[in-house]
């Protein structure tokens, strides 16, 4: 099925074949689970299918950015790996066009991971393999917290945002910040490893939609995984207790014991972040808020 809701795919396409960037229109399919910018997949007869991305406005918010420079960095930096989607010669190539900045790069076959039916210690592993890679050199890429008061640090702009009464509740939350140091590692993260961002195909699982890359905690990536707000936003629901285990069975015992130094801080940044996006209208995200500031407090 085309995407006819208001034709932009075919001013769209128009554009990109004007600037060089496409040898033809192709046919394109809106693809679903696209929250921030509208993605579609294009398939045409003299090459391998593609996925488009338009930038929509100034969707960032405060913990995942929307940065499709540093979404192309990344899978360049990511060429040959398995890790992410497949470099070509010209792809992925970054196109401003009269809707916005456009991002193309190859498809990538297959389908969301699911908690129900697919392996979790294979998104440890792809995990692993991702924190093992060169850091680049001079990419711009933002750097997440490391510490606690860090961390602290970060959730105070969405706190102050919020109503007194409710920012007043979420600070009573917070589990303690001194315990938890610097990270001794810094490593490149994808920095949004939800089960929608995580294509499971014939070669098993890569990541995509790179747009919130970072230097940082690999703890970070690992507690994004199993964080049960992105879990439900993004996927199934909590992953199971087996899954869980299974997950954190797969990675390196002091990354294991990392996370669970860093994880009830963390679980705390995400219910505030999810209590600040559902005030901005986001019922989803509020819903799941209590998900996360429950697991905080076990």
């Amino acid at each position: 099925m085309q995407d006819g809701t208001d034709g932009t795919w075919r001013k769209l396409a128009e554009a990109l074949v004007a600037a060089g960037a496409l040898p033809e229109p192709g046919r394109w399919t809106q693809l679903a689970g696209g929250r921030v910018n509208r993605v579609w997949r294009i398939d045409g007869s003299r090459s391998a299918a593609l996925v488009c991305k338009l930038e929509v406005g100034d969707a960032a918010n405060p913990l995942f950015p929307n940065d499709l420079g540093a979404e192309a960095t990344a899978i360049r930096h990511l060429a040959g790996t398995g890790i992410g989607p497949e470099v070509t010669a010209d792809l992925p190539t970054l196109v401003t066009t009269p809707f916005g900045r456009c991002l193309l790069y190859p498809f990538v076959p297959g389908r969301p991971w699911c908690a129900r039916r697919d392996d979790p210690t294979a998104v440890a592993r792809l995990l692993s393999r991702l924190h093992a890679q060169p850091l680049p050199d001079r990419a711009p890429f933002r750097r997440l917290p490391t510490s606690g008061a860090d961390i602290v640090a970060m959730a105070a702009p969405m706190l102050a945002a919020l109503p007194s009464r409710v920012a007043e509740r979420l600070r009573r939350a917070q589990p303690p910040a001194n315990d938890v140091g610097p990270s001794r590692r810094v490593v490149l993260l994808h920095g949004d490893p939800v089960p929608s961002n995580i294509v499971v195909g014939p070669d098993g699982p890569r990541f995509i939609d790179w747009q919130c890359p970072a230097l940082g905690d690999p703890a970070y990536d690992a507690a994004l995984f199993l964080s049960p707000a992105m879990q439900t936003i993004y996927g199934t629901g909590p992953l199971p207790t087996a899954a869980r285990a299974a997950f954190l069975g797969a990675l390196a015992p002091d990354l294991v014991r990392r996370v669970e130094e860093i994880e009830p801080l963390l679980r705390w940044l995400l219910g505030v972040f999810c209590t600040f996006r559902g005030h901005r209208g986001s019922s989803a995200h509020g819903d799941a808020a209590p998900l996360e500031l429950s697991a905080a407090r076990t």
